[in-house]
């Protein structure tokens, strides 16, 4: 064969490849893109929820996702809905606490943190702001932790740390 038979096949080969690790990403993915959407339905259903901006998984005792939108007054609203969408809870951002106060609260206490994301949750059965992030622990070394705080107060609850690798 001469090369630009070679090119071809080769050019072919790539292509068909690409195409497979597509399908095989769109079928591992559609379990969790069909949860999204059903928690998106449910909160448009439930709650005062006009139109979805972000939907979130939060794991700890139990799976949640958090829809996040606005109302028809253009009013920020975060909505838990548990993974059957037997629970379904429904609060206005402003009812809560602001998630800059929360990222302001986890730098005063620890000054070197640096914030890896601040998402709403469930934990223990509260409506909560989790943080996670990572700082040097006691001994200098760099640690991952989790620091939870009551979404209705900002009141501080507990801090979760990861261990060592």
């Amino acid at each position: 064969m001469n090369k630009r038979k070679w090119i071809i096949i080769v050019l072919c080969a790539a292509v068909l490849l690409l195409i497979g690790l597509h399908q095989y990403y769109v079928y591992i993915q559609t379990p969790v893109w069909n949860e999204e959407n059903e928690a998106s339905r449910i909160a448009l259903r439930e709650s005062d929820l006009a139109e979805v901006t972000a939907v979130q998984k939060s794991v700890w005792e139990d799976v949640y996702w958090v829809v996040s939108g606005q109302n028809e007054q253009k009013q920020t609203m975060f909505v838990w809905v548990n993974r059957d969408g037997t629970t379904v809870h429904a609060e206005l951002q402003s009812d809560g606490v602001a998630k800059e106060e929360v990222e302001r609260s986890v730098k005063s206490r620890y000054p070197g943190a640096e914030i890896v994301r601040i998402v709403p949750g469930v934990w223990e059965g509260q409506y909560i702001w989790e943080v996670f992030y990572k700082r040097k622990d006691d001994s200098g070394e760099q640690r991952y932790y989790y620091d939870f705080y009551r979404f209705a107060s900002g009141e501080f609850l507990t801090t979760y740390t990861l261990p060592k690798r």
